[in-house]
């Protein structure tokens, strides 16, 4: 049978990232880690097909749904596990862990964040560039800062991401990091 529509040659089509990746995953499982699949949306679902691809090789994977980490799944993880991260839309989660909370690297906050006057200044330009329609585009916003060296987080457990005192995330000082902040 002839093949109508070559495809293009594999090697054409995979990054020296992929290499990496599985290189690492093949680290973990040496170390007799797991493979933990996450992912949100349709990145899930894809996680899903992939542990079940890997489990079905013998390389032990599960797929942590990143809402239920939040609320206590993160236990599945132990010492050696590698975390296989999907994302189409390009934004990458990272939790932190700090002395008092976890903090979420995130690229959207529905434009209720805080900032000095200082890092406003700074980047008048591209919070003008992306608020000056009538819905702001927060997370292409944050994109671009990102890309520009800056960050953003959301503290975990919070209850939200808002300036006022009665919603911030009560595992904080807020004065002191607000004093740190100023003295940058």
């Amino acid at each position: 049978m002839m093949n109508i529509f070559p495809k293009p040659s594999l090697s054409n089509r995979i990054s020296s990232e992929f290499s990496q990746a599985v290189n690492t995953m093949r680290e973990g499982l040496a170390r007799n880690g797991k493979i933990i699949v996450i992912g949100v949306g349709k990145s899930e679902n894809i996680a899903t097909k992939i542990a079940a691809t890997l489990n079905s090789t013998g390389a032990p994977a599960v797929v942590l749904n990143c809402q239920n980490a939040l609320h206590g799944d993160l236990g599945i993880m132990a010492e050696g596990d590698t975390v296989l991260a999907l994302s189409y839309s390009g934004e990458i989660t990272k939790v932190f862990l700090t002395k008092t909370c976890h903090w979420k690297l995130t690229n959207s906050a529905t434009m209720t964040f805080a900032a000095t006057v200082k890092m406003l200044r700074k980047d008048e330009a591209v919070l003008r560039k992306w608020t000056a329609t009538t819905h702001p585009q927060s997370f292409w916003m944050f994109m671009e800062l990102r890309e520009a060296g800056r960050s953003l987080v959301n503290p975990l457990p919070g209850f939200a991401t808002h300036g006022e005192n009665k919603w911030l995330c009560p595992l904080v000082d807020w004065s002191s990091v607000a004093y740190d902040e100023t003295r940058k």
